[in-house]
């Protein structure tokens, strides 16, 4: 079922005259955002009377008839001034509550659960949301960026997968890209409170609060995605060769997939044409630690269908032809059967699978790499090899070019002198005739 969601925002147009921009958007079951209208009005009077009407349309998305007797609306408003004295660390279990409502599941339900309880109840949940401003909010990330004592905010309700990692809680100093993490998911609760009317921060006071915080959140300093160097993936390959993973990981490279892809994969997504395949990747497989479901992929631009080349298609062939005798005996459909499945014949569980592969990586003295590594891999080496990076991104299902820039950026080559000798061409002066030339021209400067 597809889920509305209306905002309303009071902008100031001159004085005793305001404009609501009424903003309705339309999720569907996967949480993306699948339609947007926007309206506005205009609200004369005081900065009291456009919260009124603002109080009033939001009541009458639902909760209340727009046509309310005014005294009722004043009782209304009255009960939602007692109600913005609670404190951020309460509204954030209220937001977290309705977040893993709109379907947020798996390994994503687990991080955004755990950013919240392990890093922004303990430094701000004891903050009241009425009087929540900037500096306190710098204050309260000093701690996470530098190390040292926590706020005073809610520390209970931590899952046993959250506790492997408490340095929220234990004083450690966390990572760029955690703190980059937590600022964002603490944007979105204090907006949707402002929203509720409830606070008065808006984004552009995060934006004051990330320049106040150290150089640990400039993008220079973001973590690089760690991928295998050509000898690495050599050295992987070689040891799952003849292991029964060997084409789950051979695939992996291959195609960039993510781990849920690869598991949920079956074979009526799998069309081969000559010594190529195409693959449809139109769904993933999640778990938590009691089960596995079928969902949508990622995102929109995650559901996509990519080529597959090389002696991969021929083991594709020859795993298929395996598998059509398998479901001629169990008089099952082929196309349902899992390209890549466990020891049972079933669909891996990811997180079995991740395990799994974690291992064959240390056998292979590849510490700290894990299944994840390979779609890095898959990224990294078509981008160093200069292959066009909306391609790539397409490819990989990411959102857009720049968010596969901002992950990979490192991983490309420097063009710039190339482009150099491209505009001295152009502007009729001599350039070298390519890299070979200038490089021995180095080593004659460095002979003499």
């Amino acid at each position: 079922m597809n889920q509305i969601k209306t905002t309303i925002t009071i902008e100031p147009m001159r004085p005793d005259v305001w404009r609501l921009r009424i903003n309705t958007s339309t999720y569907n079951e996967a949480g993306a955002r699948i339609g947007r209208d926007q309206k506005y009005a205009t609200v004369k009077g005081s900065r009291d009377a456009a919260e009124m009407e603002r109080y009033k349309r939001l009541l009458g998305q639902g909760v209340a008839q727009a046509s309310q007797p005014a005294a009722q609306i004043a009782r209304d408003v009255t009960a939602q001034a007692a109600v913005s004295d609670m404190t951020l660390g309460a509204y954030a279990d209220g937001w977290l509550e309705r977040r893993l409502l709109q379907a947020m599941e798996g390994q994503t339900a687990r991080n955004i659960k755990g950013l919240v309880r392990l890093y922004i109840q303990p430094a701000f949940g004891h903050l009241k949301l009425a009087t929540l401003c900037r500096d306190q909010i710098i204050d309260g990330f000093l701690p996470l960026v530098n190390g040292g004592p926590r706020g005073a905010g809610s520390t209970d309700k931590v899952s046993s997968y959250h506790k492997r990692n408490m340095s929220g809680l234990s004083g450690r100093a966390l990572s760029p890209r955690t703190i980059r993490h937590a600022l964002i998911k603490l944007m979105a609760i204090v907006n949707d409170a402002s929203d509720a009317g409830l606070c008065s921060l808006k984004a552009c006071d995060f934006k004051a609060v990330k320049k106040a915080l150290p150089r640990t959140m400039s993008h220079k300093n973001k973590v690089k995605a760690k991928a295998l160097s050509d000898e690495q993936m050599a050295r992987l390959l070689e040891v799952v060769r003849t292991h029964w993973l060997g084409p789950v990981i051979r695939f992996a490279l291959a195609s960039g997939c993510r781990r849920g892809e690869m598991c949920a994969l079956q074979w009526n997504a799998v069309t081969f044409k000559g010594d190529e395949a195409e693959v449809s990747i139109h769904q993933s497989l999640a778990d938590d630690s009691q089960r596995t479901w079928i969902k949508l992929p990622k995102s929109d631009k995650s559901t996509r269908s990519i080529g597959i080349a090389g002696p991969i298609v021929a083991e594709l062939r020859a795993m298929k032809a395996e598998a059509a005798g398998v479901a001629k005996a169990l008089r099952v459909d082929l196309g349902a059967l899992p390209v890549f499945p466990n020891t049972r014949g079933n669909m891996i569980n990811p997180g079995e699978l991740t395990d799994l592969v974690r291992e064959l990586m240390a056998k292979a003295g590849l510490v700290g790499f894990s299944l994840h590594s390979t779609r890095h891999t898959h990224a990294s080496t078509l981008l160093r090899n200069g292959f066009n990076v909306a391609a790539v991104s397409e490819r990989l299902g990411h959102s857009n070019g720049a968010f596969t820039v901002q992950v990979y950026g490192w991983a490309m080559p420097n063009e710039d002198i190339r482009l150099a000798r491209g505009m001295a061409l152009a502007m009729g002066g001599p350039v070298a005739a390519n890299d070979e030339e200038l490089e021995d021209e180095d080593e004659l400067e460095e002979a003499a």
